[in-house]
């Protein structure tokens, strides 16, 4: 994770270190000063004196440590009431002069998962993390929705060849989901087809179950399209369970036009 400082603004991790001694605050003043005073709000947060060394006030006690010469400020194990301002007053050669952050302090981004809801023959993919200030996007075939948006976008899948991952961010962190193949979208059956004879080129068309935990299939006519190679255009067929389809050349593709039906090339 990666803390993202500078005058006037910072974001921090919650409950993780941001580097590897936790969040810095340094003034843009350079010393060497005579007092240091950092401040949470209005509360005290360290102080230092010449001579006098280094006290840590209230939550910050244990958590919190002053670079005397650079006037840097460290807070470890951060909680979201941390968030505030934090202003470093510093006297040098009898001058006052002060420096000040607007902390915030936020969950990083858990990691987004992915669903899927079947409609018709499209499929719907959303996703879903914990986290606040999250931009997203997809990333899928041809660099597909690679712009971060500050919601989630539904993403529209009909074809069940191609995987697609979504990525969340903050300003502190990162996280992607895990590949989400398109064909877990289909919850329909398959179709395949198997090449019985040549050189006639007859096809025995038949289904199998996808994913219903080992039922049997239950009877259903499919309309599927089958496109020839040799031939430009295309045609319909009503195709059931067991029945046999004579197509009149040996490379055919079958595609099923019921949700959940892959892609066959014989």
């Amino acid at each position: 994770n990666t803390g993202r400082c500078a005058p006037q603004n910072c974001f921090a991790c919650l409950g993780k270190q941001v580097t590897p001694e936790g969040v810095s605050l340094t003034p843009a003043l350079k010393g060497p000063f005579e007092e240091l005073l950092w401040k949470y709000n209005e509360n005290k947060v360290a102080e230092y004196r010449a001579g006098d060394g280094i006290n840590v006030f209230g939550q910050f006690k244990g958590r919190a440590t002053l670079n005397t010469k650079t006037g840097q400020l460290m807070v470890r194990d951060l909680r979201k009431a941390d968030s505030g301002r934090y202003t470093a007053e510093v006297l040098m050669s009898g001058t006052m002069q002060d420096s000040s952050f607007d902390v915030k302090v936020i969950d990083a981004v858990t990691r987004p998962t992915v669903q899927c809801e079947q409609r018709d023959s499209v499929g719907i993919l959303r996703c879903h993390s914990e986290g606040e200030m999250g931009q997203y996007r997809w990333e899928g075939p041809n660099d597909l929705l690679r712009n971060w948006t500050d919601q989630p976008i539904e993403l529209q899948v009909s074809s069940s060849d191609s995987a697609y991952t979504c990525v969340v961010k903050n300003p502190v962190s990162e996280e992607s989901s895990e590949t989400f193949p398109a064909e877990h979208c289909f919850k329909g059956e398959h179709l395949t087809c198997v090449l019985l004879q040549r050189p006639s080129g007859a096809a025995h068309c038949m289904r199998r179950n996808s994913r219903r935990n080992g039922r049997s299939p239950e009877m259903y006519m499919y309309t599927c399209t089958y496109t020839f190679f040799t031939v430009t255009g295309s045609s319909h067929v009503m195709v059931e369970d067991t029945s046999a389809l004579v197509i009149p050349v040996l490379v055919v593709r079958l595609t099923c036009d019921t949700p959940g039906c892959a892609e066959f090339t014989l």
